[in-house]
């Protein structure tokens, strides 16, 4: 997840219902799903979820 549209490249629009909740209980709303590279690295996550009110970004792949 991140809310910085400049990380986030191939940016398809969310038109879904689901949110990130957070833990203040809040949710969140998606607005985007893209593609990261991260920095230094050839590692390239795909379905990252663009939440333009997310506060920190946080990245999670169960397969490296």
């Amino acid at each position: 997840m991140t809310s910085n549209t400049s990380e986030v490249q191939c940016i398809h629009s969310y038109f879904g219902s689901d949110s990130v909740m957070v833990g203040n209980g809040n949710g969140l709303q998606i607005s985007g799903i893209g593609q990261v590279s991260l920095p230094a690295t050839d590692i390239k996550l795909n379905n990252v979820l663009l939440v333009p009110d997310i506060k920190k970004n946080c990245y999670l792949s169960l397969n490296l």
